[in-house]
Order: structure tokens, then sequence, then C-alpha cells
């Protein structure tokens, strides 16, 4: 029952974007999910759809940016906007050269499927073909899912 109020709470704080795929290039590259990228408005904060990278302070938090830096930072990207979160960042699916931004992080195990919100299940076969071939942060036999690490690191406060 808990976990289904705190569903209805997180999805109550999104708004759905209504709005069509567009060019844009990234100009600057947050963490492992989130982008900046650069349009005819100003530049739009971006977090990737059906993805959860891991903390920039938790293991394979910097791996997970640096690969994502080597992938996007100065090219042109597609996004497909779906909602606005709470924190005004466009949650989108990324694509870039017709590749799914998130499958590319998860296959090589920078990412996990984010399973709070109902990702594509491609992602979770990703996810689960990335830990048995040890990829990424599956190298470690157990890591924290970013989700579980951001609660211990909210409890410590």
């Amino acid at each position: 029952m808990r976990r289904l109020i705190a569903l209805l709470l997180v999805t109550s704080t999104l708004q759905t974007v209504d709005a069509e795929p567009y060019k844009a290039t990234v100009v600057q590259v947050w963490d492992g999910d989130s982008i900046v990228v650069s349009t005819v408005t100003g530049p739009q904060q971006i977090r990737i759809f059906g993805i959860d990278a891991p903390e920039k302070d938790q293991p394979f938090g910097s791996q997970a940016k640096h690969y994502l830096e080597r992938l996007l930072k100065n090219q042109q990207v597609i996004i497909e906007p779906l909602e606005q979160d709470s924190y005004q960042r466009t949650i989108a699916n990324v694509t870039q050269q017709q590749r799914s931004v998130a499958n590319l992080l998860v296959e090589q195990g920078f990412a996990w499927a984010y399973r709070h919100y109902n990702p594509p299940s491609e992602l979770i076969k990703k996810e689960a073909h990335a830990k048995r071939e040890r990829r990424g942060l599956w190298q470690n036999s157990q890591p924290t899912p970013p989700w579980l690490w951001r609660k211990k690191a909210k409890q410590k406060r």
C-alpha cells in the first residue's frame, strides 16, 4: 500500500508534455542520465526516460557520466519529450544517429532500467544481458541501485 501511495505521489508531480520531437545539440552532461541541450529558446535540461544511472558520488557514477559525455557532448540528438518532472526537467526519449541513448547506457552497464516509471521491456532485457556479461556497474556483485542510494543518503541527513 505504501508503494502505491508513493508511486501516486511521484507520478502526480509529472506533467505530460505535448510536443513534437526536435533536434538539439548536447552542450552539457550533468550526470549519467541527465543532459542539457541547446534549443532555439535556450538551454533545456533533459532527463533520459526509462533509466536511472548511478549518482555522481556512487560507484560507477563518474564512469556513467564520462561515457555519456563521450557519446553525446557537442553532438546532435533527437529529443522526444514525454513529460516534465518536479525539477522542471523534460523527461524524454533521446536518440543519436537513430540509436536509443537509454538502450546504449543500459546495455553497457552504465544505468539500470528504471522500473519505478515503467520502462520499456527492451531495457529490462538489456539490463539482464549486461548483468550476465558483468558490464560496467555489474562488475560489482551487488551494486546498489541509485534509488536506494538516494534513499540512504536522505536518511543520513
